[in-house]
């Protein structure tokens, strides 16, 4: 298993951060906002960020449109957000989180996925492998 990471420093607390996560994933034009090949999203099961509740997102990755199933595993209010994939992205990639630190000033936004990266893995889907 491999583990993608990617942070950034938002001059903002971890309260205004967080909350700015929750509002792109309750709206399409707020999911739309976060990223240029974002879609859509809705809610499919539960109250939006609670633990057992349903997402489906549609985004374009390599060049093509997917639609994507994930389910929310862990939250902590203005701290994390954690998720896990359906299937056949969880052939791919298991989980992933959003993770917010309070630091003196500012917040450091943190995402991570766990990644399958067998060696056949590999070879079947390089062109999806390179783009993470």
């Amino acid at each position: 298993m491999k583990i993608v990471n990617d942070s950034i420093k938002i001059n903002g607390s971890a309260n205004m951060v967080f909350n700015t996560l929750k509002e792109m994933f309750l709206s399409e034009d707020g999911y739309k906002k976060w990223h240029n090949d974002h879609i859509t999203c809705r809610w499919i099961k539960g109250n939006p960020f609670s633990i057992g509740s349903q997402l489906i997102v549609e985004e374009i990755l390599h060049n093509e449109v997917h639609r994507l199933k994930f389910k929310v595993s862990n939250i902590i209010e203005n701290q994390l957000f954690e998720y896990t994939t359906s299937f056949p992205i969880s052939l791919m990639i298991v989980k992933g989180s959003f993770i917010v630190e309070q630091e003196k000033g500012y917040s450091t936004f943190n995402t991570k996925m766990y990644i399958r990266f067998g060696t056949i893995f590999e070879v079947l889907f390089s062109n999806q492998v390179q783009q993470i």
